[in-house]
């Protein structure tokens, strides 16, 4: 009987543990969608969420991806279609991540329906020497390419293009004040990258568009649109992809167009992708 008492007792102890394991590493794999790896392991060692991830104020290139008359897009995977290249993009920006110190491709802010906000240089620095400019346009044209991919896979009766705007200003982390404490951006390059993608939606420029798009003989076509300073530090290589919008042009004067929420543009340059 006491042989039977202390048998029962080790596997109960035995039981209780290996449940408290499981539990643990079930809880660790949820987790592990919310946050990052090395989050994770700063949390292991004891350290608070919010220290996970740079708060301090920096520099960034910020792009908007949007998806251009997505509320006309009728098919019964649509949902499944955003969801492949939103996946997509996120293996892009994760290219070359690192925890010390903290690196990746482009850090991926949020998902919008049928948009993706992402940064490159804050709050990971850049995975390559090139200059700022040259990783946010190489990381933009490799979204090119996925989201091409994915229309190509989605195989849709008509095409589908996309837009993206890339700005460099301040942006600042920050985690959620109360509830789930989420890491977010923000900052006047997240405003202005937004405009600049944007820009497309104005009938004077969509007819810039249009008409360097007849000049390549394109019918549809998807559209990078840089900032200025963007374009200025950009490698001549690069440079030599957009074409110029001088604001003072009198097609825009005419309509009183000025950049909002970036007074000091004076250019808008732009690159037209099949």
């Amino acid at each position: 009987m006491v042989s039977w008492i202390f048998f029962e007792k080790i596997r109960a102890r035995f039981y209780l543990k290996s449940t408290d394991a499981d539990a643990r590493q079930h809880l660790y794999n949820q987790l592990s969608k919310l946050v990052y790896p090395h989050q994770l392991e700063r949390i292991k060692l004891g350290d608070e969420l919010e220290n996970t991830m740079p708060l301090k104020e920096g520099k960034a290139i910020v792009n908007v991806f949007d998806v251009q008359r997505s509320g006309e897009i009728r098919h019964e995977r649509t949902q499944e279609f955003f969801m492949g290249v939103f996946q997509s993009f996120l293996q892009i920006c994760m290219k070359g991540y690192e925890h010390n110190p903290l690196r990746s491709r482009a850090f991926r802010l949020k998902e919008t329906g049928d948009g993706f906000i992402s940064s490159v240089g804050y709050p990971f620095l850049p995975v390559d020497s090139h200059s700022l400019a040259d990783s946010a346009v190489a990381t933009a044209l490799q979204m090119f390419e996925a989201f091409n991919l994915e229309v190509k896979r989605f195989n849709c009766s008509r095409p589908i293009k996309a837009a993206m705007g890339l700005a460099y200003n301040a942006v600042q982390g920050t985690f959620q004040s109360g509830g789930i404490r989420s890491y977010d951006l923000f900052g006047d390059a997240l405003i202005q990258a937004a405009k600049y993608e944007e820009l497309r939606k104005q009938p004077y420029i969509w007819n810039m568009f249009k008409e360097h798009a007849r000049s390549r003989n394109l019918e549809h076509f998807n559209i990078l649109i840089v900032q200025e300073v963007v374009y200025n530090s950009l490698s001549p290589a690069y440079r030599e992809m957009f074409t110029e919008i001088d604001i003072s042009d009198e097609r825009l004067a005419s309509n009183n167009f000025h950049m909002m929420y970036d007074n000091d543009a004076k250019f808008i340059y732009f690159h037209l992708l099949e």
